[in-house]
């Protein structure tokens, strides 16, 4: 059995992870960069370059380094071979670093 979270339905086990104060506080995180590339994609501003590249910053070398930190398997999925359950990082938070990553890719291919 999940929960809703917003708009993403997450299982049992993430619904777990989340009330874990780290992973909900990097969830939160990678949510706000992912929600401010968006707008930024989206804004004719003319600071949005400056922005976005702040953001891939702090992306890159804060929370992605912190992540790391904590999980020194590269951000990789580890299947415990005793219990069967995922020990590395949580898939939400996978699915959400990669999401970021590919917006961040697209727009440095794009203002090339």
């Amino acid at each position: 059995m999940g929960c809703w979270y917003g708009s993403l339905f997450l299982s049992s086990d993430e619904v777990t992870l989340l009330s874990d104060p780290y992973v909900s506080e990097v969830y939160s995180i990678l949510t706000m960069i992912n929600i401010l590339l968006n707008k930024l994609a989206s804004t004719e501003s003319s600071n949005r370059e400056i922005l976005m590249t702040l953001l891939e910053h702090q992306f890159n070398y804060k929370v992605i380094s912190s992540i790391r930190e904590v999980n020194h398997d590269d951000l990789t999925i580890e299947y415990c071979t005793n219990c069967g359950r995922n020990h590395g990082v949580p898939p939400m938070i996978l699915g959400t670093i990669e999401n970021i990553k590919n917006k961040i890719n697209n727009w440095k291919m794009h203002d090339s």
